[in-house]
């Protein structure tokens, strides 16, 4: 596929005013939460990976996670969870 086929598509799906929108509600979590989900959602990382690499419980990282995207989801008017059980 080429750049302006790819371009046109997020155009025609307004990509880049979620992407926009998906930042700013990012930047208004708390660091914890920013990075519990980076390292479960982006990363792609186990919950024991998780918490380990924030030094908390495995359950305080479901906690902060699960916080985070309901947060984010509430912010851009989904009623749909993202699901990050393994």
């Amino acid at each position: 596929m080429r750049e302006d086929d790819l371009r046109a598509i997020e155009d025609a799906a307004e990509l880049g005013e979620l992407r926009v929108l998906l930042h700013a509600q990012l930047e208004r979590l708390s660091a914890d939460q920013r990075e519990a989900l980076q390292l479960r959602v982006i990363d792609e990382r186990p919950y024991d990976e998780v918490a380990g690499e924030l030094g908390i419980s495995e359950q305080a990282a479901r906690a902060r996670v699960s916080r985070g995207l309901r947060a984010l989801g509430r912010a851009l008017g989904t009623s749909s969870a993202v699901n990050t059980h393994e």
